[in-house]
């Protein structure tokens, strides 16, 4: 189960305690967060918790949890519910309980649900959500789509032993000892993501991805965030460590391949069928040399175009013409 509100386990064990007094009690036999786990009614006892599903299981209640949440979210290790809690921990947690009814009742680790279109479980006995249940579990929604059945499974099954989570972000800095000093105590949070002050770059993670990536100073970071809009633009994060080159920087972003000449004022991107060409003639060691804009309408026309030091590449519904400037031709 979700809660659907931001709380926490002993807040959440209270509320059900005092709801017994009222017409409408609502009670789990546990609720879990990232630090605590509180057995509220006895394991042997059915709670308060799906309707007709009430005496058919163990019902875990994920304190200060929202079934909206994606699969990253439940796994991040960053506190998605602003309680300042982990909820990578509280799946931790609610995995010992999974594994001690498994010794204690015969429960089979295995998902037995439909992700809740089937109205009830698939089999007699196993892993199910609120949701699996349908109407007859009173018609909830929860724990959601993204929740990590598979995950919770295999922790169970390991008695709720797990690898460490690997900050990738603190992976990104110990592998470029180039960014420097950490100047931010703890990530910040973003809508996707987050990132880590150091003193010559951000380091910049989002959620789902394999790894984090340094964006550094002096160049590349402000031409971004200036120009671009940083993580929110168009740019989107970054996807690959820069590359330093002869007389510039270069990186990988969501959206393009960020330049930015020493020297030069401001960056500027490739990408789609311009971005292709200019890949395929060599990048910055081409005629063309660097970017100096960013793709423009034809006023009149179809077609876009892009300036370069050199040159310009014209994209039709054509194809991409290569234009050089006499110097270049």
């Amino acid at each position: 189960h979700t809660q659907e509100a931001q709380s926490n386990a002993v807040a959440l064990a209270n509320f059900c305690n005092n709801s017994a007094k009222t017409s409408n009690p609502v009670a789990y036999n546990f609720s879990v967060d990232g630090r605590d786990t509180v057995e509220i009614v006895p394991r042997n006892e059915g709670p308060w918790a799906a309707a007709d599903a009430n005496n058919l299981g163990v019902h875990v209640c994920f304190a200060g949890s929202f079934a909206r949440w994606s699969r990253g979210q439940w796994l991040d290790g960053i506190d998605d519910s602003g309680d300042g809690l982990n909820e990578d921990l509280a799946l931790t947690r609610a995995a010992k309980i999974l594994a001690a009814a498994h010794q204690e009742y015969g429960i089979p680790l295995e998902y037995v649900g439909s992700g809740g279109t089937e109205g009830w479980p698939r089999k007699g006995a196993g892993v199910a959500g609120h949701m699996d249940f349908g109407a007859r579990g009173g018609g909830h929604h929860d724990p959601g789509a993204g929740f990590p059945f598979d995950e919770l499974i295999k922790r169970a099954s390991t008695g709720g032993v797990v690898a460490p989570v690997v900050n990738l972000i603190n992976a990104a800095a110990a592998a470029s000892p180039w960014v420097g000093k950490r100047l931010d105590k703890d990530e910040r949070p973003l809508k996707a993501g987050a990132f880590v002050a150091y003193e010559n770059a951000h380091i910049y993670w989002k959620r789902g991805a394999t790894a984090a990536f340094p964006v550094p100073h002096g160049g590349l970071f402000e031409t971004w965030g200036t120009d671009y809009g940083y993580e929110n633009g168009r740019l989107g994060y970054p996807t690959r460590p820069f590359t330093k080159l002869k007389d510039g920087a270069v990186q990988a972003f969501e959206g393009g391949t960020l330049l930015r000449k020493d020297g030069a004022t401001r960056g500027f991107d490739v990408h789609g069928r311009i971005g292709d060409t200019y890949r395929d003639l060599g990048w910055e060691n081409s005629r063309l040399g660097y970017p100096t804009s960013v793709e423009t309408p034809v006023p009149g026309t179809d077609n876009i175009v892009q300036h370069f030091e050199h040159g310009d590449l014209t994209w039709s519904p054509s194809g991409v013409v290569v234009t050089l400037s006499k110097e270049a031709a």
